[in-house]
């Protein structure tokens, strides 16, 4: 066996080397096969944040449409909102007033009487205690039957606290809340005449001028 120098030895290593060292054009080869590979990679792993996008995509589209069901049943149908948005509170215009049914039906002749704290509902139809005040009342209601054709007002008597009234263009509401309330509507169809919701008609002998609280 021949022993080789530590500069014979050197000399091969250097050859050894040479030998395995790539060209430049396999140097160029291998660093295309490697950014493609690199690429495909990469666009075949999605971003994480994809699944919180579409996530809260997802939650905002349920949230709009639970919104959309819900909200008619909680707040009234829209066209109810935009009149309640529209309306004024007009009830201390209201305080200390008078309104009278103008012409009695067969069973009613309602009064409305407020006051600054309460709003009192008397019907004159069922007010009659005495025989005379019967009769008087059925002469009345005889004589009137024939040109009265309205049904009966379906406002209830009594006397109840806390009443409001609010106001949308010539459209009145009348609200008393409580185990005992109810809403009534009218029209104002002269300064000093307002029609109920049945079409009867209540008059007022003082102007009630609408303030705005």
């Amino acid at each position: 066996m021949k022993h080789l120098s530590d500069s014979e030895i050197n000399q091969e290593l250097k050859s050894l080397n040479m030998a395995v060292q790539p060209s430049s054009e396999q140097k160029r080869e291998a660093e295309i096969t490697i950014f493609q590979q690199a690429s495909v990679k990469s666009a075949a792993r999605p971003s994480k944040w994809i699944p919180i996008f579409v996530s809260l995509l997802l939650f905002i589209s349920f949230a709009a449409g639970s919104y959309v069901l819900i909200s008619p049943s909680l707040t009234g149908s829209p066209a109810d909102t935009a009149s309640s948005e529209d309306s004024l509170n007009v009830t201390e215009s209201w305080k200390n007033s008078y309104l009278r049914q103008t012409r009695n039906t067969d069973n009613s002749l309602f009064v409305l009487i407020t006051t600054e704290h309460s709003l009192t509902i008397i019907n004159e139809m069922e007010s009659a205690t005495t025989e005379i005040d019967e009769k008087v009342e059925d002469g009345f209601a005889e004589k009137n039957k024939s040109v009265s054709t309205l049904p009966e007002p379906s406002l209830p008597t009594g006397e109840f606290d806390n009443f409001k009234m609010e106001k949308n263009g010539d459209q009145y509401t009348l609200q008393v809340n409580g185990d005992n309330g109810f809403t009534y509507h009218f029209t104002r169809i002269d300064p000093r005449k307002y029609e109920g919701e049945e079409g009867v008609i209540y008059d007022t002998s003082l102007f009630i001028e609408d303030e705005v609280e």
